[in-house]
């Protein structure tokens, strides 16, 4: 609606005023399927998600599976040397005392020594790769 007074003369004013009322309409006939489109971008959408979220999950518990088996395989390792290293200390022990009596090199002594320092080395750094992987899971157990 629209009401207003127009004049630039004052005589008779009252013919001066006016009115009017308008309806302003629009109804969408064709919309060009852009609803259906709306539709079908939200379930490309969701899709995309279930999709990423699920691959995410496959992928984490495929890491977590592979750093299990890495940390079993990785103590198993030690145990071993650690059985390893008893049989090197039992060794060592025996070409000392041979050593003494003179039936056995030095240069073998040495050896057995240094199979010793070896297996040490090995275990300490299998215990440092386990602490590695012990991280790792954790790092993916945050997340």
């Amino acid at each position: 609606a629209d009401v207003c007074y127009v004049s630039s003369l004052s005589y008779l004013p009252y013919k001066n005023f006016g009115a009017s009322v308008g309806l302003n309409l629009t109804i969408p006939i064709y919309d060009g399927n852009q609803r259906k489109l709306q539709y079908q971008r939200i379930d490309i959408l969701e899709q995309s998600r279930t999709y990423n979220r699920d691959f995410y999950t496959a992928q984490y518990h495929q890491q977590i599976m592979q750093l299990s088996q890495q940390l079993q395989t990785t103590g198993n390792i030690i145990n071993e040397t650690k059985d390893q290293l008893k049989y090197v200390q039992t060794l060592m022990d025996a070409n000392r005392k041979l050593l003494v009596t003179g039936d056995v090199r030095v240069a073998d002594y040495l050896i057995a020594i240094s199979n010793y320092l070896n297996a040490q080395n090995t275990i300490t750094q299998n215990i440092i790769k386990q602490f590695q992987v012990i991280t790792q899971i954790n790092y993916w157990n945050i997340r």
